[in-house]
């Protein structure tokens, strides 16, 4: 135990002082040594080139032995529990510029511009310019599906809440940027990826020819709206949105909600309209449960219990419940609920 003690008191000064004090003496040459938070290492000479790189860009200031535990042929440590250990890395990022991508002229010298728009979630980059965008009772929405994206369905959904948001009813129809006015909407599905935004992403550009919104996906569009409308709900007057150019994606690629629809009555309705507020904030995933066999208050045995099966399943006839709320008298509980498989 003694032995094996110094050979890991050697290893941990090793970190201390930075240097390689012995580590052919302490690994064998097929050693498989794995950190704590994953990555393994498959010999001796692959442990030293880690050990090495690693002290190019990290300090260890201190990792002290509080005491040791053996068993058989396996030994832990039990570390200082010290809130000043920490370690110490030095990394250099380099972000690639792609202004190539774009005109001159979207990145115009201001004197005063604009701020970022509070969006959730919140714009990826943003460069302002000054005024703002003004809707008005002439304005249109003119989309342009050159991809073939389907985005008229995003058009047609825009012009919608915009009567709820701003009380325009305003026309939506097919044309091209030429057709688009100061103070018009213009939407166009891209047949390649200009911008580099990907499957969901879209460039905004609003200036003193209107707002455009470019995409090569039907998402991208329709996420590109969803943002207008966020920052047209919190203007003052519904009317306005802040001059500038943001380019937009999202940071992580699954976004989404599970909801349990199994032990919990919900209207089609209203599944409906959770679906909606999931677009609002540009959610991907919706996630039904809608079926389970829990019956932790239900007064049955598990034998008995039917569980709680929404819809009707030709694969599986007998996954069937009349059972229609965990606790609740049937009475209480609509029959229209569930089972209408076209609806789901």
């Amino acid at each position: 135990m003694i032995e094996r003690e110094k050979i890991i008191r050697l290893w941990f000064e090793m970190w201390i002082c930075h240097q390689d004090l012995g580590i052919d003496d302490i690994f064998t040459e097929d050693v498989e040594y794995t950190e704590s938070w994953g990555p393994k290492y498959t010999d001796r000479r692959t442990v030293k080139h880690w050990f090495a790189e690693w002290n190019t860009r990290g300090k260890v200031l201190k990792w002290d032995i509080k005491r040791f535990f053996h068993k058989e042929n396996k030994t832990v440590v039990e570390s200082e529990n010290d809130p000043e250990r920490y370690a110490e890395k030095n990394l250099t990022v380099t972000v690639p510029d792609n202004s190539s991508a774009y005109p001159d002229e979207y990145f115009p010298a201001v004197p005063d511009p604009n701020a970022k728009p509070e969006v959730i979630p919140s714009l990826q980059e943003w460069h302002g310019y000054s005024g703002d965008f003004q809707l008005t009772e002439t304005s249109q929405i003119i989309y342009n599906d050159a991809a073939g994206a389907g985005i008229e369905a995003a058009a047609a959904n825009m012009k919608t809440d915009l009567l709820e948001i701003t009380g325009l009813d305003l026309t939506a129809k097919a044309g091209t940027a030429a057709d688009a006015g100061e103070n018009d909407i213009y939407i166009e599905s891209q047949t390649e990826d200009t911008y580099k935004v990907g499957n969901e992403g879209y460039l905004m550009v609003t200036d003193d020819s209107g707002l455009k919104i470019y995409a090569p996906s039907y998402t991208g569009c329709l996420y590109g709206t969803i943002s207008v409308e966020q920052i047209l709900y919190q203007a003052d007057g519904n009317r306005t949105v802040p001059k500038g150019i943001t380019r937009d994606y999202p940071a992580y690629e699954v976004r989404g909600i599970m909801l349990d629809v199994a032990r919990t009555p919900y209207r089609l309705q209203q599944l409906q309209d959770y679906a909606k507020v999931l677009l609002w904030y540009k959610m991907n995933e919706y996630h039904l449960h809608i079926n389970d066999n829990d019956n932790c208050n239900i007064s049955a045995s598990v034998a008995d219990h039917s569980g709680f099966h929404r819809l009707e399943t030709e694969t599986f006839p007998s996954l069937k419940s009349e059972v229609k709320h965990a606790g609740v008298p049937s009475e209480l509980i609509n029959a229209d609920y569930y089972e209408n498989n076209e609806d789901y």
